[in-house]
């Protein structure tokens, strides 16, 4: 049996038992990816982050920006920067340092500087672009892009510093663009340290009706 896909693609069918293997292929891979903050200043192949910006579906609603020019990744962690020691010194809840406290995070952002790429993803604004969906589909995007970067070999951050309007205007994009989030790129250090998290099982966040 043949499935058609688009206009003038067509595939096969795959046998159930591929796609349990494919499936639980992408499960055990996913499922060790994590957030890190200790980059390697190793160059990474351009080609990694250019396939996994093309396994991007193609929408009108965010525009890519592929930052290694160490100038602006110093001004852009300048301005970061900036904005955290006011939100660790002045915005920051007693709940909220609680949270931060196993991850031993602080104001000051190294990874903006010693990852060798930053990527980010700007939310197109305007009447047509602003309903609900086109909002979601930026975030879908965005992991789409994280999930490629992971099996590309490859790690990331998401951060998520606020307000972020200052990244629009060190990267001289339009007002009608709004940064979603900053994605320090790169391979991790020897002596990297990764978050313990364990993930809460199935039964626990899945209810089947």
């Amino acid at each position: 049996m043949l499935f058609g896909i688009g206009q003038d693609r067509e595939t096969e069918r795959i046998p159930v038992q591929e796609l349990t293997r494919l499936s639980s292929s992408y499960y055990e891979r996913m499922k060790k990816r994590r957030n890190i903050r200790d980059f390697s200043s190793e160059p990474v192949p351009a080609e990694l982050i250019e396939k996994a910006i093309s396994a991007i579906p193609t929408s009108s609603h965010y525009h890519f920006e592929w930052v290694s020019d160490d100038h602006r990744k110093q001004e852009i962690r300048n301005r970061a920067e900036a904005e955290e020691k006011k939100f660790y010194e002045e915005r920051i809840t007693e709940e909220w340092k609680d949270v931060l406290k196993p991850l031993g995070t602080n104001w000051q952002k190294e990874h903006i500087t010693d990852a060798p790429h930053i990527i980010v993803p700007f939310k197109k604004r305007g009447s047509e672009n602003d309903d609900i969906s086109s909002f979601i589909l930026t975030g879908i995007e965005v992991g789409v892009f994280l999930s490629a970067i992971h099996h590309g070999g490859l790690c990331s951050l998401t951060h998520t510093p606020s307000p972020m309007t200052f990244i629009r205007d060190c990267l001289e994009r339009p007002k009608q663009e709004m940064p979603i989030v900053l994605l320090p790129i790169g391979y991790p250090k020897e002596d990297c340290v990764v978050p313990n998290i364990h993930k809460k099982p199935i039964n626990e966040i899945l209810v089947i009706l």
